[in-house]
């Protein structure tokens, strides 16, 4: 499991997590075998194993950390994302874990407990063992639109993320990036030809979003 807090302003302080974190510790000092916690890369990983056992309980292992968790931040968002492919290597298993986590994030699905399955086609992308492989996947869509940034200082990819984040709503985008809905407009239209898909096309969308939180995750630093 990989969890998240989030706070007014976004990431919560260092230390919530430090007092999340020693909260988590105590409900896994209560099982055997001993699940493990940590700080890892800015969030909260809980190692769990399948076998641990403590008192009877109805709720499942993600919940009860989700609740944990929620109890010892209050007023903090909570997101829990869970990755549990017991023949995966633990490495493997972090790395879908944290991508569904940073998804929900980029989503606003925050304050639930997520699996991969939860993310359709973007669950099954990021269970390709292989960061290569999502960059090629990703690179071959956006690749003309990254490139007309770069060679124009333009701002279509940020533009294109926004709209998908904002659901495509054209007035809501506008906002977020403080332009014009008019050059909002003109972006999309650019982006459009460049990577010849149709936006209101509900199947070239979902390509679109599919490979736009790619890249966000597996090509940018």
């Amino acid at each position: 499991m990989v969890a998240g807090l989030t706070g007014p302003g976004g990431q919560a302080e260092p230390r919530l997590y430090e007092r999340a974190l020693s909260q988590v510790a105590r409900l896994a000092s209560g099982f055997r075998p001993r699940p493990l916690a940590a700080m890892h890369g800015g969030h909260i990983v809980v190692l769990w194993p399948a076998a641990a056992t403590a008192q009877p309980t109805d709720d499942p292992v993600p919940a009860m950390v989700m609740r944990t968790l929620e109890m010892s931040v209050p007023g903090t968002s909570v997101t829990v994302a869970v990755s549990d492919q017991v023949s995966a290597m633990y490495g493997d298993s972090y790395r879908i874990a944290k991508g569904v986590l940073e998804i929900a994030v980029r989503a606003g699905r925050t304050g639930a407990v997520l699996a991969v399955e939860d993310l359709g086609i973007l669950g099954l992308l990021l269970q390709i063992d292989e960061p290569a492989k999502l960059a090629d996947f990703a690179l071959r869509i956006l690749k003309p639109v990254v490139d007309y940034d770069t060679d124009h200082r333009t701002e279509l990819v940020a533009t294109l993320r926004a709209y998908l984040a904002c659901r495509r709503d054209r007035a809501a985008t506008a906002a977020r990036l403080v332009i014009h809905p008019n050059t909002v407009a003109q972006r999309l239209r650019r982006i459009e030809k460049l990577c010849d898909h149709d936006l209101d096309d509900p199947a070239a969308v979902m390509q679109l979003a599919a490979a736009m939180t790619v890249y966000d995750l597996a090509v940018l630093p």
